[in-house]
């Protein structure tokens, strides 16, 4: 549900929000117009950004706190920045695999941000429902 806000020259669509966050008056309208851009443009800094491996870094590069992040990416894109981040260096990983070149997979975890190559080979088969290694051997053939 949304909140209308008229003035003399405007209108806009504030999403309504929980609690103290309602918007009170057209100018605080006009900030949460921006809010989705403000989502969009944190998506794209992630798909940009191979260094940002971590929703605090996001935060910090979109000049918001982690918290503030987190609502943003729950209001507006539907999922946490943590599983946007993830997905994207399990997709950058999927490319690597794909030019066919042989990998090392403890670099690849490495370079992906992965704290340790088990931790990538089990998100890695929870999206493709294979191993690095079987999905690499598969395209190879």
């Amino acid at each position: 549900m949304a909140l209308l806000c008229k003035s003399a020259s405007w209108t806009a669509i504030c999403p309504q929000a929980r609690g103290s966050r309602r918007p009170s008056s057209p100018s605080d309208c006009r900030r949460w117009t921006r809010r989705p851009r403000g989502a969009r443009e944190a998506v794209a800094r992630i798909l940009k950004g191979p260094s940002l491996l971590r929703a605090e870094q996001v935060a910090a590069a979109s000049g918001l706190t982690l918290r503030s992040l987190q609502r943003l990416f729950s209001d507006y894109v539907g999922i946490g920045p943590k599983w946007v981040i993830q997905r994207y260096r399990l997709h950058e990983a999927i490319a690597r695999l794909d030019e066919g070149e042989r990998v090392d997979f403890a670099r690849l975890a490495l370079d992906l941000g992965y704290a340790d190559q088990a931790h990538f080979i089990r998100d890695f088969k929870a999206l493709v429902g294979r191993t690095p290694r079987e999905y690499a051997r598969q395209g190879r053939r």
